[in-house]
């Protein structure tokens, strides 16, 4: 028999070197589905807050806590840095702005 957790065991979620693997190993399915408002206004909260300390995991493991889907960590991270981030500059690139990047392109790009 290779099972090498047993399945009432809560302990096994942790490996040696810190790493949750719940997910992968009990089933724990973590979401694809679509990111609703409430989560997106949570992560917001969480980032904004003093205690903005935190890692990506235990973010998504703090979100979870609130009763939100599970979500990687890796999830959070790219739903922040792409699409909530204020800092984002979501304005269309400009005819200056293209001419430079196809400029630098052009000096930069390796041939081979």
């Amino acid at each position: 028999m290779n099972e090498a957790y047993p399945p009432s065991s809560i302990t096994h979620c942790v490996t040696a070197s810190g790493r949750s693997e719940c997910g992968r190993r009990q089933g724990g399915r973590r979401t694809t589905d679509a990111w609703t408002v409430a989560e997106d206004q949570y992560l917001t909260r969480l980032m904004t807050s003093d205690n903005h300390g935190q890692t990506w995991v235990s973010m998504s493991q703090e979100m979870h806590a609130q009763g939100f889907p599970l979500r990687s960590g890796k999830q959070v991270r790219e739903r922040w840095t792409h699409i909530l981030d204020p800092l984002l500059d979501r304005t269309p690139i400009s005819p200056e702005e293209t001419s430079m990047i196809f400029e630098l392109h052009t000096h930069t790009h390796v041939h081979s």
